[in-house]
């Protein structure tokens, strides 16, 4: 689970505000797959925000948000390295 979080974290967090919301979606479509393969539902079961809180997931456009503002908060601190500021 976490050898594929970060990828996809990588590769949404990337471009995110500048992709085009088909490819917004397919990135929230992947991340849906990776609930349902982890959590060993059917492909076709429906699932909500409460199973995404029991892996402790964001939604991707919430992550994205959640690892800008981390990047942010440490630049704004001094707590970065020396390449982000």
């Amino acid at each position: 689970m976490s050898i594929i979080q970060c990828h996809l974290d990588y590769a949404s967090t990337l471009r995110f505000y500048s992709i085009t919301q088909a490819l917004k979606n397919k990135f929230q479509t992947t991340q849906n797959k990776l609930v349902r393969y982890v959590l060993k539902l059917d492909s076709k079961t429906h699932f909500g925000i409460e199973q995404l809180a029991s892996l402790n997931w964001l939604p991707v456009a919430k992550r994205n948000d959640f690892i800008t503002l981390c990047h942010v908060f440490k630049i704004h601190n001094n707590s970065s390295p020396s390449y982000m500021l």
